[in-house]
């Protein structure tokens, strides 16, 4: 059990890696800005679809998921804290499976990167309402 709790843990502090990274590159924030929206976009998909094609066997659920998760990114990237909780879930889900556990967790690290390169703001310095917000992450990943 303490394997998955620091799992979850280290997955979660994406986000800070992301504002650290933004903090030693500030200058290339408004260049990057559209790259970091299409990751944003694409990522969740990826982990989503995977995760779901692993667990269930239907791909008609996981194209669906996909569809939804793209046309939701593209217009708002301020909805990483709705799909944050939903990874966490999905997190929770794949902690039977070692494989998958470990795939699944470092691509929501790598989404915690360009999240926080998107919404931090270093005049507002709102760091910690970062890791606030997406704290339903670690409730819906260590659900039993």
């Amino acid at each position: 059990m303490e394997w998955y709790i620091l799992t979850v843990l280290i997955s979660y502090l994406g986000i800070g890696v992301g504002i650290c990274i933004s903090a030693m590159t500030k200058e290339e924030l408004k260049p990057g800005r559209k790259y970091f929206l299409i990751i944003h976009a694409i990522l969740p998909s990826i982990i989503i679809s995977m995760t779901m094609s692993v667990l269930i066997s239907s791909y008609y659920l996981v194209l669906g998921i996909v569809i939804f998760i793209i046309l939701m990114y593209v217009r708002n990237p301020k909805s990483s804290y709705i799909i944050y909780p939903l990874l966490g879930f999905l997190l929770s889900l794949s902690k039977t499976n070692v494989d998958l556990l470990m795939i699944t967790s470092s691509m929501i690290f790598l989404y915690g990167l360009p999240t926080a390169a998107l919404l931090v703001n270093f005049k507002k310095k709102n760091f910690s309402y970062l890791f606030l917000y997406h704290l339903p992450f670690l409730i819906a990943a260590l659900l039993p």
